[in-house]
């Protein structure tokens, strides 16, 4: 049977125990702290559950008659579709030598029996969160690569700014609105905008020479995030939350600024994906500016 509570995770703990009372004791420590769980009464179980449904983490008994909590550690970790989940192990109070092989075997934690409930959700809770990092950065690895394959394969026209309008249209719906300016010998055109920044930077317009000048010093000074602040002025020069060179052969040429969505992915992992795919903006551009 399932049980879940409202979760602030959209996965689910999964208990693993032949034990019904031990189960349901389990399951209230975690409902109460919020945590949704689904159950398992044996090993087998228990992976038809890992194939089946999205899991957090597993809090595994150590000794279940069939398939034991080692044999159960051993399979997922040696397949790749669940590898990664974390496993809390319970085992008996002093079973040093199983702690440490369920250790060795690839539990992240362990609980000592009898299970102190605070102590339970405490180690759970720090697992989540050692995991949520984890997964932030794999997914963050995953948008780089999904944005650098989109504009790879991009359609793009031969025109600078239709180029650019394409490329901030697929910046906005996978990363952050988006405007690209370009630099010239006495100053700096937008070729592009979307989103928040169409007011500040519409296409098509020439920035003034003050405002072209200074984008150009904070841009050359390389990638940034936060405050904007140029060296001859007070304020900021744009209201884009990071900015990023685009460049040719060491020579910038351009800036790829970006505004996340209010309450949306932080500004340094826009930053640190839009860092990723500038090269590639660089080289969808620079060919048809420098004909």
């Amino acid at each position: 049977m399932d049980h879940q509570s409202s979760s602030w995770c959209s996965e689910h703990i999964l208990i693993v125990d032949d034990d019904d009372a031990t189960r349901s004791l389990y399951r209230r420590a975690l409902a109460r702290a919020g945590l949704a769980t689904l159950e398992a009464s044996s090993g087998f179980d228990a992976l038809d559950r890992l194939h089946s449904r999205r899991i957090a983490l597993v809090l595994l008994d150590s000794e279940m008659p069939g398939l034991s909590g080692m044999d159960v550690i051993e399979k997922i970790r040696r397949d790749a579709r669940i590898a990664m989940v974390p496993i809390v192990m319970v085992t008996a109070a002093d079973a040093l030598e199983a702690k440490v092989a369920g250790l060795q075997a690839g539990a992240d934690d362990y609980l000592a029996k009898p299970v102190d409930l605070e102590e339970l959700v405490a180690r759970v809770r720090t697992q989540l969160r050692r995991s949520g990092s984890w997964q932030d950065a794999a997914l963050a690895s995953r948008r780089k690569a999904s944005l650098i394959e989109s504009l790879a394969a991009m359609n793009y026209g031969a025109s600078p700014a239709v180029t650019a309008s394409q490329v901030c249209g697929l910046l906005q719906g996978e990363l952050a609105d988006a405007a690209i300016v370009v630099f010239g010998a006495d100053g700096a055109s937008v070729l592009s905008s979307r989103g928040a920044l169409e007011s500040t930077f519409p296409a098509g317009v020439e920035l003034e020479p003050e405002r072209a000048a200074g984008l150009r010093e904070l841009i050359e000074r390389g990638p940034w995030a936060g405050p904007n602040v140029g060296s001859d002025v007070t304020g900021p020069i744009t209201d884009a939350a990071c900015g990023v060179p685009l460049a040719r052969d060491g020579h910038v040429f351009g800036a790829l600024l970006l505004q996340p969505p209010s309450g949306g992915t932080g500004n340094l992992a826009v930053m640190s994906a839009a860092g990723a795919v500038a090269p590639v903006i660089s080289l969808l551009l620079a060919p048809a500016l420098y004909r």
